[in-house]
């Protein structure tokens, strides 16, 4: 009888050790799969992180696409106002810009091009000197314009602080900083707003409200803006016109078969080129639209950005950028398996005109092209 409690003893331990040892191989599969499990996210994420980066430096790429499109730009305008040519100016033109990156084991760096990357920027160019300036103009001028009643005008004109005759501007006024401004600073009713014509006013054209200068372009204004300003109808306006271009602010009066004193917008110092502020011969604002696009050809990726800028030229040939707006660039959503290489600063881009840009000459201010990433 003790032989067998004995037995059944022993047999109960190898039972018991043989369960936990059971146990104890369920619990290393379920720890190795756990481990596997937190390995595998642990790449994922990691590979997340890389395609999170390269998406930011694609977005910083096209953004520096755009912003080097718009120095091109400017780079064309001086180079055609220097040659009193601004129409060559106008119209949209095709930037290509190569890339490059740092070769490796290169001391000093050498540089080579990257491949499978294309860089390019569309951009436009507009006349903004053609247009009537909201806060300079007079309200028999903005009456016409903006296609409103006197009131209204007069209302608009009030709101600006304005020092006419010697009056002080009036209390609380403002200067508008764009043409939204008419309408949430309810000068104009949204049904008014929705009506504008934007072609034909602005609020650019103009950095020194003290001392405006010349800041309308005659040669550049349209019919509806010369009707407004000589005060003459559409199709008179539409006649002198055709008399242009003018060289001198008594040519187009002669034109027009009026007096400069009769004019709505009426002159207010002599400039030395035969013209009267705020009248000028060329244009010397432009609406600058960049839209830039960088691929990443073998990956499949691309990045888009715009950007757009309203620059004013002076007299001396110097500039400045009265105003700047930039839109978020848009990307694909497939993913990179790794970061790309490193690069350097890229050569000028190639200006290629198209059919509606009169003219294609190098960009002066060479164009900044973005930089290829770290790895």
């Amino acid at each position: 009888m003790r032989m067998n409690q004995a037995s059944l003893t022993r047999i109960f331990k190898v039972q018991r050790l043989q369960e936990e040892r059971g146990a104890a191989l369920v619990i290393a599969v379920t720890l190795l799969f756990l481990f596997v499990v937190l390995g595998a996210a642990y790449v994922k994420f990691g590979y997340l992180e890389i395609d999170e980066t390269n998406f930011a430096l694609r977005q910083a790429r096209a953004e520096t696409l755009a912003e080097a499109g718009i120095n091109a730009a400017i780079g064309n305008i001086h180079q055609a106002l220097g040659q009193n040519q601004a129409a060559n100016a106008l119209g949209t033109t095709n930037y290509a810009f190569p890339s490059y990156k740092a070769a490796k084991d290169s001391d000093p760096p050498v540089l080579e091009a990257l491949e499978n990357r294309e860089a390019f920027a569309t951009v436009s160019v507009r006349d903004e000197s053609g247009k009537v300036n909201v806060n300079h103009a007079p309200a028999s001028v903005l009456q016409r314009v903006l296609n409103v009643d006197g009131a209204t005008a007069r209302a608009i004109t009030a709101s600006l602080p304005r020092s006419e005759a010697g009056a002080a501007p009036a209390e609380g006024s403002r200067w508008l900083l764009s043409l939204d401004d008419l309408a949430s600073r309810k000068l104009l009713t949204p049904e008014q707003f929705e009506k504008l014509d934007q072609s034909l006013v602005t609020t650019s054209t103009v950095a020194d409200h003290a001392h405006p200068g010349a800041y309308l372009s005659i040669n550049t204004a349209p019919a509806e803006v010369l009707a407004a300003v000589l005060d003459v109808p559409a199709e008179q306006a539409q006649q002198i016109m055709a008399k242009g271009p003018f060289n001198s602010i008594a040519a187009l009066a002669e034109a027009a078969g009026k007096t400069v004193d009769t004019f709505n917008l009426h002159p207010e110092w002599p400039m030395t080129d035969g013209m009267v502020a705020p009248f000028t011969i060329q244009p010397n604002c432009f609406r600058i639209a960049s839209s830039a696009t960088y691929k990443a050809v073998s990956e499949g990726h691309e990045a888009t950005a715009s950007a757009e800028a309203v620059v004013l030229f002076h007299e001396d040939g110097s500039y400045e950028i009265v105003d700047w707006t930039t839109a978020e660039p848009e990307e694909d959503a497939a993913e990179e398996p790794a970061a790309e290489p490193a690069a350097a600063e890229p050569a000028p881009a190639e200006a290629t005109p198209t059919e509606d840009a009169p003219g294609g000459s190098p960009a002066e201010t060479p164009p900044t092209a973005p930089a290829e990433p770290a790895a």
